[in-house]
């Protein structure tokens, strides 16, 4: 709709030359008084059934006919595709968590070890922040990560060498 700033100012100075019907005056107070109101969604929805109904009064005088007011739809916050977007991005979260930390279960060496073996076995974790060199008692050395643990045999046997 075209906005017609002339024929506004028109009326607003009839309005203060106190020229105007006493209808339009009505309406130019009820303007005038709604400039400070604060719109909420009720009187959104109030305000546009009123456009509805006056633009039908409008074509039922030209026409003969009105229009059929189509219903005002309004959307839940969780229709939103931004709620959806952060809720498939927590499920993706959620399921690498859990995919990790049972992958990190399942291939651990150690935890498929019996404890009576353990028992048996010697123990050298690496505390520190750089690398560690462990030498077994047959000569071999390892290098060991910083937070890695080394289960290994006090004495190797002829055939094997199992370390964990």
């Amino acid at each position: 709709m075209k906005k017609n700033w002339k024929g506004l100012y028109r009326l607003l100075q009839r309005y203060q030359d106190n020229s105007i019907n006493p209808i339009k005056k009505q309406v130019v107070d009820f303007w005038y008084d709604s400039l400070g109101a604060k719109d909420t969604d009720n009187d959104l929805l109030e305000d546009e059934q009123a456009k509805i109904q006056m633009w039908n009064s409008i074509k039922l005088g030209m026409h003969g006919q009105a229009e059929t007011p189509e219903p005002i739809l309004t959307t839940k916050w969780w229709h939103s595709a931004y709620v959806k977007l952060a809720a498939a991005c927590i499920i993706l979260v959620a399921g690498f968590i859990v995919y990790k930390s049972s992958v990190s279960n399942k291939y651990s060496i150690i935890a498929k070890v019996p404890d009576s073996e353990i028992r048996e076995l010697l123990r050298n974790t690496n505390e520190t922040n750089r690398l560690k060199l462990v030498k077994l008692s047959d000569g071999s050395e390892i290098t060991l990560d910083p937070g890695a643990t080394l289960y290994f045999p006090e004495v190797f046997a002829v055939s094997e060498r199992k370390v964990f």
